[in-house]
This record gives C-alpha cells, structure tokens and sequence, in this order.
C-alpha cells in the first residue's frame, strides 16, 4: 500500500467514490471539478496497485456539504482571518478499514495543510440517525478541536441542493458534528486503529 498526493488523473475516480459513498448528486460532480480547474482540490490517496483504497480531500476557505451560513460565520469569527482548510471527503473502502489507513490520511492531510501555509482544518463529521460517527476515532489524531458543535438534522435540505444521502436517501436525518483543530496543534504522529 502507499500514499501519494491526488493527481488530476485520479479525480474521475474520486468523483465516483464520492458518489457511490458519502454524497451523490451532479452537482458533487461540477463542485469537484471547478474545485479542481480552481486549484483549489487537495488531498491524500491510500493506493494498492492501480486502485485507490481510500482518499481524504480538502478546500481551502469555509464551506458545508449543504449551506449553513450562520456556521460559516462562527467558523470565520473563530479562526479570525486565518488561513482555514475544510476536509471536503474522506472515504475508506470497506475491505480495508480498522487497518490504520484512515488515521494515516488524516495525519497525512494535516500536514498537507501546513506544507499549505494553513492556519486552521475543520470536518463536518457525518452523524448517522443511530448517533454513528464514521471517523471519529481517526480524526482524534489531530487533537482536541478549538471549536466543536454538534447540529442535528445537518444535512436535511440535501434534496434543494440535488444531492442524496448514502445513509437516508432523500429524506436524510443525518446530523454532523463540526470540529475545528488549530493546525499547529495538530501530531505528527500515526496511530494504528481506525475505522
């Protein structure tokens, strides 16, 4: 297995994961795409072979899944004119999950974000209806988050924006928590276990 930084060349297939597994729409398709003829599409990919096993992506500036403008502004007020990077997706095939792949990406993008001259990183960790937190336990590399609010029912205007929850469908009751780490607090370290 190795990791790499995302290419041009690999985001038809990011684009299919991202579809198939976290949020489904064309517009996720023409936002990773301008994302991208923007220069503004980072990210880390886990690769066996050919194929890309798992990938975590980024944006720079302040922005959700779906809008929440009134986050947005905390966000900014918060990281007072920083230099902020939002995790976009993050996805681990489920062949190869609680092998450390995940906690490798997240430390792998943290410090993507400081080679970036990035001051801050958030994630809107996807809650599912159970209270399920995907990648808790992988984004815990990071540290303690200097600001953390958990809003439910997070993405359920979904459907306005063309887009379909994996878990829910249309009708998505999923909620996220929103957590914001300092980049300089941020380990170098990897951890092992991850989902």
């Amino acid at each position: 297995m190795e990791y790499s930084r995302i290419t041009s060349d690999d985001i038809p297939q990011i684009i299919d994961y991202t579809q198939k597994y976290l949020t489904n729409g064309e517009e996720i398709r023409e936002e990773i795409e301008l994302s991208v003829f923007e220069n503004n599409y980072y990210g880390t990919k886990a690769t066996e072979g050919e194929k890309i096993i798992g990938f975590l992506t980024i944006k720079r500036g302040v922005q959700f899944t779906v809008p929440h403008p009134y986050l947005e502004r905390e966000i900014r007020r918060v990281t007072n004119g920083g230099h902020v990077y939002y995790v976009d997706g993050i996805w681990v095939s489920e062949d190869y999950r609680h092998h450390g792949i995940c906690s490798s990406l997240v430390t792998k993008t943290g410090r993507l974000v400081k080679e970036l001259g990035g001051d801050y990183i958030f994630i809107e960790e996807w809650v599912y209806p159970n209270g399920h937190i995907p990648v808790k336990d992988a984004i815990s590399v990071w540290g303690n988050p200097i600001y953390e609010k958990d809003v439910p029912l997070f993405y359920k205007d979904m459907k306005k924006y063309g887009m379909t929850c994996p878990i829910c469908g249309k009708d998505c009751k999923c909620g996220a928590l929103i957590r914001l780490y300092s980049v300089g607090d941020i380990s170098e370290e990897e951890t092992s276990e991850d989902e």
